[in-house]
């Protein structure tokens, strides 16, 4: 009787467990397909050869994945860890969806009209290490937001409209960051 009773509880824990699993690479899945259908570009944690340095990120593109693995597809056995889009119809959507990617090291949101509220969205991503935000609306009011993310190393905000007094604020802030900002050469910025 002992031993039934101890399959039947593991057997309780292991589908919860699968439950659990399962709500997750689906709910990914979703995610992913809704930024696909945004033109951006996904990349998961199995892709990735090098996973310390954010400036020296190498992607594996040779490798593949077991043909089961690769019938079941890569959110079921892997996390995204890097979305980039340029220019996406709605970059509060795209933000919006980002913001439930809670691995996620590496996003580029550029060449749009992403606002300071559209940001705002993204200050739980606790595992961010890379943000570009080249050629978005961005202004002084998100430097709040930008200083939340603490483990940033990088951080693109060229062609925005952030002055160099808050320049200045998210430097002294974020010491460890490496802050690109400025005009594109050859603009009238």
């Amino acid at each position: 009787m002992r031993i039934s009773q101890f399959s039947i509880r593991a057997l309780v824990v292991a589908i919860g467990f699968i439950a659990i699993c399962l709500h997750f690479a689906t709910r990914q899945q979703r995610i992913a397909a809704e930024l696909r259908n945004a033109d951006a570009r996904i990349y998961y944690r199995y892709q990735y050869e090098n996973w310390d340095d954010p400036e020296r990120y190498s992607r594996n593109n040779r490798l593949e994945l077991p043909s089961l693995i690769r019938f079941a597809g890569p959110d079921m056995v892997s996390t995204i860890v890097d979305v980039s889009l340029s220019g996406p119809e709605d970059p509060s959507r795209a933000a919006e969806l980002c913001s439930k990617l809670p691995n996620l090291r590496l996003l580029a949101i550029q060449d749009c009209p992403l606002a300071d509220s559209d940001l705002n969205q993204l200050a739980g991503l606790n595992d961010l290490r890379g943000l570009y935000l080249r050629g978005t609306s961005i202004t002084d009011a998100s430097v709040a937001t930008l200083k939340e993310l603490r483990h940033l190393r990088v951080l693109n905000v060229t062609e925005t409209s952030l002055s160099e007094e808050a320049l200045a604020e998210l430097r002294q802030s974020l010491p460890n960051t490496k802050i690109h900002s400025g005009a594109r050469i050859g603009s009238m910025m």
